[in-house]
């Protein structure tokens, strides 16, 4: 077969494309939109891809798509010789072969892998890894989508930046590249693709004109990171601005109240973020109304039960006025939205509800971040060993327990025992750092667990001090864990462990 015949073949399978794939995978493309929209529209507010405004609601990404034009799909066909694969796979000796195989064919081509390109375009590029975890972590739900390297992005683009490019199959059918990009990156991506993707002349100042072009996308960077500044400073600015009126109204509502109780000023500052959440959802979004309110009733301090967490929960309470003035606000407000009395059965009912659900997704929100700590179990453990109003009140340690759960993934996953008891190390290094009965916490844990923690702890802190240099973006954070490590094995031996 002469070269003519090869590219007139080709330009066959092309025109089998034009005429019988474009109409088909036009639906097909609307179907895979479709499909990915409703798995990012259930979760798309867990992965901070929707911003409430005053007006209505806002997300961060769209979709876009196109079919590759004929002849894009030729030249394609043309520059990586994939054409010739064709014409060897299915035996095309001429140009009247086409329509013998011309099914197959066109079975082929509507599962060529890139033959559909979906875009997800996104405000800015933390966005993009925003909608790839998402993915990631649901692709189970998806029904007729297929991923063939979902966990090999991103992926280096010739340029050398990365770029998060999956290839798909559509009901085991019709392949489709699908992309993520910012909005920014997708302009500048078409201008670069433009200049040099298939851009085959040659000419002196190539070199010296993608050298200036890759310049640019890194100045693109900074303003992808300025603009990211921007929107976190906006979004501060409306949360701080909601929770200085809401203390406020709190103060107006209870200060005069609580002043007579306890005799003294009270400060509700320390309660103000936990209590915003809680009214939100017993009520509804905050906006600058009324607090809802009625007699305190402090009578449930009478109320008892033998069970756990809640006998742990009263004793906690009954030592710390800061948690009596939060259930008692909280206490209330429930009562106001039922519209009945608290009894002791109710009481029990909301106790539970508030530690084993509510607090969790407080912590969570609070965190602003993915993470596999069982926050429930690590809660009730903490609940047992602190009787301290912090663990209720300073979620900021719940984020060093994250971090630490994640160093501990990081350097000791060969430690199969070690992964599978990090629970229990995690209930010692956070009963520590809340200042509780590390004695009583570490002589239960190790009824539980066959781990000696001072070698554990000294065994992570050489992990640590091996990857650990300041050129190490985890530099800060290797440092507070090394401390925290350190703290913790003098804390054991005073204990009497280790002798």
């Amino acid at each position: 077969m002469d070269f003519s015949n090869k590219i007139e073949i080709i330009e066959g399978i092309t025109k089998v494309f034009q005429e019988n794939c474009i109409t088909e995978l036009t639906n097909v493309q609307k179907d895979i939109i479709s499909e990915l929209k409703s798995i990012l529209n259930r979760y798309d507010k867990q992965y901070e891809l929707v911003y409430q405004n005053s007006v209505h609601e806002v997300a961060y990404y769209d979709f876009g798509a196109r079919i590759k034009e004929d002849y894009s799909l030729f030249e394609k066909f043309i520059r990586k010789s994939i054409g010739l694969q064709v014409i060897e796979k299915y035996s095309l000796s001429n140009i009247s072969d086409i329509e013998e195989k011309k099914q197959e064919i066109i079975n082929y081509l509507l599962n060529f892998e890139d033959i559909i390109g979906v875009k997800i375009i996104t405000e800015l590029k933390k966005d993009c890894k925003s909608v790839y975890e998402l993915i990631k972590e649901h692709k189970l739900e998806l029904q007729d989508i297929t991923f063939k390297d979902l966990e090999k992005q991103p992926k280096k683009m010739q340029n050398g930046l990365p770029i998060f490019n999956i290839k798909g199959v559509f009901r085991e059918k019709y392949g489709f590249e699908l992309q993520i990009k910012s909005k920014i990156e997708s302009a500048w991506g078409d201008i670069d693709h433009g200049i040099f993707y298939k851009n085959y002349s040659h000419y002196p100042t190539k070199g010296t004109v993608q050298i200036t072009m890759n310049h640019v996308g890194n100045l693109l960077d900074e303003i992808e990171r300025l603009l990211l500044s921007l929107r976190e400073a906006n979004r501060n600015y409306h949360e701080n601005a909601k929770k200085i009126i809401f203390m406020d109204k709190i103060h107006t509502t209870y200060g005069e109240r609580f002043k007579q109780l306890l005799k003294v000023p009270y400060s509700f500052d320390k309660l103000i973020s936990l209590l915003l959440y809680l009214y939100e959802n017993t009520f509804k979004e905050f906006g600058n109304q009324e607090i809802l309110t009625d007699d305190l009733d402090f009578s449930y301090l009478t109320f008892c039960d033998n069970s756990e967490p809640l006998t742990s929960f009263i004793n906690l309470r009954n030592s710390s006025f800061d948690i009596m003035v939060l259930e008692n606000i909280y206490l209330e407000w429930i009562k106001i939205k039922s519209n009945t009395q608290i009894i002791e059965k109710t009481y029990v009912d909301v106790i539970n509800n508030f530690i084993n659900s509510l607090f969790i997704s407080y912590i969570n929100v609070s965190l602003k971040k993915k993470h596999d700590v069982n926050l429930n179990e690590l809660v009730i453990w903490l609940i047992k060993y602190v009787k301290s109003e912090e663990i209720f009140l300073d979620v900021d340690k719940y984020d060093i327990i994250v971090e630490y759960n994640s160093i501990i993934t990081e350097l000791m996953c060969r430690h199969a025992d070690i992964i599978e008891n990090r629970n229990y190390i995690l209930a010692v290094v956070a009963t520590n750092l809340f200042k509780g009965d590390l004695k009583t916490c570490t002589e239960h844990v190790t009824e539980a667990c066959d781990i000696e923690f001072i070698t554990f702890f000294n065994e992570m802190n050489k992990e640590i001090q091996r990857v650990n240099n300041k050129k190490n973006i985890k530099h800060i954070l290797y440092n507070e864990v090394l401390t925290l490590n350190s703290d913790l094995i003098s804390s054991l031996i005073d204990l009497g462990y280790g002798r």
